[in-house]
């Protein structure tokens, strides 16, 4: 199936099955509110109708011979009436009086006459001044049969005089349930096809632009194929991006291009001097001291161009790792006082102290080789770039599940153009020697501290550099 189907059919489902729950709810909760509506209508006719019988029963305990009369041609009044569409004929009231004794006294139903009627609910409750009401049927086996009865009390100084009932056949109010519910089924099946139309423009709308994204992605080869346009910030301005981005990194024009431009670049220092050093090493004339000196020079050139080659291939390699390959339990600590102790030499030359400063032993997991690299590189940048007689603050701390080490030394402050490019490949600042580093030991660091699932920064402090590499705490 394909993916428009599946969406319109997902959508189809979840908004069929909504409409159908609400359209059972609603029909379950109209007759309980119909029925409500009718029983206080009744509750205020029966009300009424006791007040006005209750003068001729006080006086004489029956009821007057004009009242029986009315009362008798209710059953067959005839009238006229449009209710909301529906033509209303006759009434369908149906009157009962019986005295405090619960004997009937007039019934609409001459057969009645006489009865008692005192354990039926409406009378009973009502005798026991309490409020009177009951649905029953005159034929068990059919629910259209059902009639709800609503008593009041015929009382005079609160003295009860007897009960008067009204009673309404259900199926007067049927005819209304039925036109509410055929109402609700109309209204449902409109706001049902509204919502599909709905539905099946948005759909047609998400898989015209997913296909518009599948063209470009299958054309991503043409540099000539524009890149489709949507709203900005949307999930489908973000996709198209991403996949022209990926489209870039795939092709590998820029990254191409970005070491060739950087590594010719690199490359012209050391060629040139080593170029220079053998034209004057071919003039027979030079000193012992000169051709002694200019030899060093091209050693130095031949070290610097292998190292450049050297870490080069390394940061390939590393560049090109998605995940780490292998992980074990690294004490940071410890591994930190082992690249402190290597560089002790170099540091005493410069008269450079190393201060360590941790809270306990933590543990990292990740890879060794790759940590060690990171932490000699970062060690070996701080001492370069440190003052003589100065001391380099090495400092450990975890917070929120992270491990924090920050490494500061005294020194020249980063100009601020150079700080946001600090960790890109080949860019590096003069030492303070005048030498010129390869550029790619922040590199390293960058993207070891990213296989890790960390980040790093260097910033600029009150007369120093600190440099610190964030990497998740194994817990």
């Amino acid at each position: 199936m394909k993916l428009g189907l599946r969406v319109f059919f997902g959508y189809f489902c979840a908004l069929g099955f909504t409409a159908w729950v609400t359209l059972i709810w609603i029909e379950r909760e109209l007759r309980p509110l119909v029925r409500q509506a009718s029983e206080e209508a009744l509750v205020e006719t029966a009300y009424a109708l006791a007040a006005s019988v209750q003068p001729t029963l006080a006086a004489t305990g029956k009821i007057s011979q004009q009242q029986v009369d009315a009362f008798s041609k209710i059953a067959a009044t005839t009238l006229s009436a449009n209710i909301w569409g529906n033509e209303k004929k006759q009434l369908n009231l149906n009157l009962s009086i019986t005295d405090a004794q619960g004997i009937v006294l007039f019934d609409t139903d001459p057969a009645n006459i006489g009865k008692d009627f005192s354990q039926w609910n409406d009378v009973y409750l009502t005798l026991k001044n309490r409020y009177g009401v009951r649905s029953s049927r005159t034929n068990t086996s059919d629910e259209e049969s059902t009639a709800m009865h609503v008593a009041a009390p015929i009382k005079k100084n609160d003295h009860l005089l007897g009960v008067l009932t009204v009673a309404m056949p259900s199926h007067s109010t049927q005819v209304y349930l039925e036109q509410s519910r055929a109402n609700l089924h109309l209204y449902g099946i409109v706001i049902l096809c509204g919502s599909l139309f709905v539905g099946a423009l948005f759909t047609w709308w998400l898989i015209r632009s997913l296909r518009r994204i599948s063209q470009y992605a299958e054309h991503a080869a043409d540099r000539d194929n524009p890149l489709p346009q949507f709203a900005k910030g949307t999930e489908l301005e973000k996709l198209t991006v991403a996949i022209d981005h990926m489209r870039d990194e795939l092709e590998g024009h820029h990254y191409l291009e970005n070491y060739i431009h950087h590594l010719t670049h690199e490359l012209k220092g050391p060629l040139s001097a080593i170029r220079a050093s053998n034209e004057l090493l071919a003039d027979e004339d030079m000193t012992h001291e000169n051709r002694v000196r200019f030899v060093n020079t091209v050693e130095v050139q031949c070290a610097r161009l292998q190292n450049l080659a050297d870490r080069l291939l390394q940061l390939i390699r590393l560049e090109k790792k998605r995940e780490l390959e292998n992980r074990e339990e690294v004490n940071i600590p410890a591994l930190l006082q082992q690249e402190i102790l290597a560089l002790q030499p170099q540091a005493k030359k410069r008269e450079v102290q190393f201060v360590f400063e941790t809270e306990t032993n933590h543990g990292i997991l990740g890879d060794r080789f790759l940590l060690t690299l990171a932490l000699r590189n970062l060690l070996e940048n701080a001492l370069q770039f440190a003052d003589s007689h100065s001391v380099i603050e090495i400092t450990e701390r975890v917070n929120d599940e992270h491990l924090h080490l920050s490494i500061k030394n005294q020194g020249l402050l980063i100009p601020d153009y150079a700080l946001p490019r600090l960790g890109e490949r080949f860019y590096s600042l003069p030492h303070p020697d005048g030498s010129k580093g390869t550029g790619l030991g922040l590199a390293f660091v960058r993207e070891i501290a990213h296989l890790h699932g960390g980040s790093f920064q260097i910033l600029n402090t009150e007369l120093s550099v600190t440099a610190t590499i964030i990497l998740p705490q194994n817990t």
